[in-house]
C-alpha cells in the first residue's frame, strides 16, 4: 500500500504509445461482424507499426509485429500486406504465423522474441476465440475477465500491445460496445476496444468506434477502397481542435518552448506565478506528466541534487 504523497513524490516514465491517441501498451479488442473488413484493418495497423508510417493521421512508434492469423493462408496474408505497405521496406518487422496456439503458447513466443528484439511493439491475435485453450468454451464474466486481465497485465509488463480480433453478436445494440461477443468481462478488463461497423459488405462506408482507459472516446469514419482493398481515413468526431491545456500547464509549455528548462520547483513557481507553493507545483506536474508528454511532447523529470533538493527538468521531445 502507498500513500498519495508517496505516489506523487515518485517519478514515472510516460508510457510509450504504439499509435498516438489510438493504442498504448495493454490488451485491446477489435470487434466486428464477419466479413466486415476487420482483418484488413488489423493488417493495416500491423504494417503501419512495422513501417513507422502514419496511421489515420496519427504518429506511430516503429517496431516489430507478430501476427497470428489463425484463419488465414500465407498467400492471402501477403496480399493484404502488399495492399497497405511497400514490400521493399521493413518487411522483416512483420512475423507471421497461422499455427493455432493457446494464450500460454503465445506468451512464450512473445517472451522468447522479446529477449532477441526489444523493439517488439505489437502482437495481433486473429481471432480471440481461437487463442483460447481447446475445449474451453466457458462463458462467464469471471472467466472472460481473467483471460483479458491476464493478457493486459502481460502486455503492459512487456510494454507492447496485444490486439485481439473478435466478433460482434448478430443482435443489434444501442451501444456498439455492447455488441462485442461474450460477457462484459472482456470489455471490462481490456485497455481499449474498437468496434468496426459496416451496414453490409456492399456499403463502402465504415464507422470505427473507439473507447478505452487511455485514449479519447471517438468515432472515425472510414471508406473502403475496394480497388486497393484497404480502409481509408475520412474524418472523426473527436479532434484536437477543442482541446485546451489548463492555464498552469500552458504557462509551463510556453516557458519550455522548443528547448529544455532546468531549475528548482521554487524557481519554476516564481516564473509562472504559481501561488500555491513549490511542493504543490512539483506534485501537480507529476500528476499531469502524461498530459504534457502526449499533448505537448514535453517530458517531466525530477533529479535529486542532494538530500534536501530536487531539480525539475522539462524537455521538449522532437518527434
Amino acid at each position: 500500500m502507498y500513500s498519495l504523497k508517496q505516489l506523487l513524490d515518485n517519478d514515472y516514465n510516460p508510457t510509450k504509445y504504439i499509435i498516438k491517441d489510438f493504442m498504448l501498451p495493454g490488451a485491446y479488442i477489435l470487434a466486428g461482424a464477419p466479413k466486415c473488413g476487420k482483418s484488413i484493418l488489423s493488417v493495416q495497423i500491423a504494417t503501419a507499426v512495422a513501417n513507422g508510417s502514419e496511421f489515420f493521421n496519427r504518429p506511430v512508434n516503429k517496431g516489430v509485429v507478430i501476427y497470428y492469423a489463425f484463419e488465414d493462408r500465407k498467400e492471402s496474408f501477403i496480399k493484404k500486406c502488399s495492399n497497405s505497405m511497400d514490400l521493399n521496406s521493413s518487411v522483416e518487422n512483420i512475423i507471421f504465423s497461422n499455427e493455432r496456439k493457446s494464450m500460454d503458447a503465445i506468451f512464450k513466443d512473445v517472451e522468447a522474441l522479446k529477449k532477441q528484439n526489444n523493439d517488439l511493439r505489437l502482437v495481433i491475435v486473429d481471432t480471440l476465440q481461437l487463442s483460447k485453450n481447446l475445449g474451453d468454451d466457458r462463458l462467464s464474466y469471471g472467466h472472460d475477465y481473467d483471460i483479458i486481465k491476464r493478457a493486459n497485465d502481460f502486455a503492459f509488463d512487456n510494454q507492447l500491445c496485444l490486439l485481439f480480433v473478435h466478433h460482434t453478436r448478430k443482435e443489434k445494440a444501442d451501444d456498439p460496445f455492447d455488441a462485442i461477443s461474450g460477457t462484459r468481462g472482456l470489455t471490462g478488463a481490456c485497455e481499449g476496444m474498437f468496434v468496426l461497423e459496416r451496414k453490409d459488405k456492399f456499403n463502402q462506408v465504415g464507422k470505427l468506434y473507439i473507447q478505452g482507459r487511455s485514449q479519447r472516446d471517438n468515432v472515425i469514419t472510414l471508406f473502403f477502397n475496394s480497388s486497393k482493398t484497404i480502409w481509408e481515413y475520412r474524418d472523426e468526431v473527436a479532434t484536437d481542435d477543442g482541446f485546451k491545456l489548463d492555464p498552469i500547464l500552458e504557462k509551463v509549455v510556453n516557458l519550455v518552448g522548443d528547448n529544455e528548462w532546468r531549475g528548482s520547483a521554487t524557481e519554476l513557481a516564481s516564473l509562472i506565478d504559481y501561488e500555491k507553493g513549490a511542493i504543490s507545483l512539483s506534485r501537480y506536474l507529476a500528476a499531469n506528466s502524461e498530459t504534457l508528454y502526449y499533448s505537448e511532447n514535453i517530458k517531466f523529470q525530477r533529479v535529486r541534487v542532494d538530500s534536501t533538493q530536487r531539480l525539475i527538468i522539462l524537455t521538449k521531445i522532437q518527434e
